[in-house]
């Protein structure tokens, strides 16, 4: 039994020395809405090697529809950065109204040739 659980264990431990560990910091993140525009400002703190990722961003209404998107690949420093992002959203502001108060921002980061990834949705 032994013998056959030492495989598996070692390989668990490659996979999690060999992930990236990141964090989005909500509190020091923040969102400027424009006209058609959303300037999202994502502070990231990367507490493994520098690395070449991607930040996905979603805006979702209320009932979970994804009414914006932005991708961007970016070099992941070590460290805590910030990272600005332009985000379109049309015509969002005039015809979401009051409900865009109930909209949530959903975050990817992830490398694309590694395991971990950070999403907040």
């Amino acid at each position: 039994m032994r013998v056959r659980l030492f495989p598996l264990f070692v390989m668990c431990l490659v996979c999690a020395f060999s992930a990236h560990a990141q964090l989005v910091d909500e509190v020091g993140s923040s969102a400027i809405l424009n006209k058609t525009t959303a300037e999202i400002s994502l502070a990231i703190q990367n507490t493994s090697i520098p690395f070449e990722g991607t930040i996905n961003l979603e805006l979702l209404d209320p009932q979970g529809t994804i009414r914006a998107t932005s991708t961007q690949n970016v070099q992941i420093r070590k460290k805590k950065h910030t990272y600005k992002i332009a985000m379109p959203i049309g015509d969002l502001m005039k015809t979401a109204g009051d409900e865009l108060a109930w909209y949530r921002l959903c975050i990817a980061l992830g490398a694309p040739k590694v395991l971990s990834r950070y999403q907040n949705c």
